[in-house]
């Protein structure tokens, strides 16, 4: 995923590598499950503000889905990838 708050003057890529499936569903899990588990897991502070400032369900589902330049990035290989025969297709269309 790609970060731009880090803290740095450019942004920041990162890779994250499951090596179990809970990792992967946890990882792959939707924003309100992610909500939900931050809810639970999280320790209260001190000053019991917010624990989490930049962080949530919505903020990591966007972690999940690779940055568009990266896909370019990727397609421009020679010979070009299987996968990228898939891109920018209509999700909603019936598949027959």
């Amino acid at each position: 995923y790609e970060e731009a708050h880090s803290g740095f003057i450019e942004p920041r890529s990162f890779l994250v590598a499951c090596k179990s499936m809970g990792c992967r569903q946890r990882w792959s899990a939707g924003a309100e499950s992610i909500d939900f588990n931050i809810y639970e897991r999280i320790v209260q502070t001190v000053s019991e503000g917010p624990a989490l400032v930049n962080y949530d369900g919505s903020t990591h589902a966007s972690y999940s889905t690779p940055p568009r330049a990266w896909e370019t990035v990727y397609c421009r290989r020679e010979p070009q990838p299987f996968e990228c025969t898939y891109r920018n297709l209509d999700v909603n269309i019936d598949i027959y």
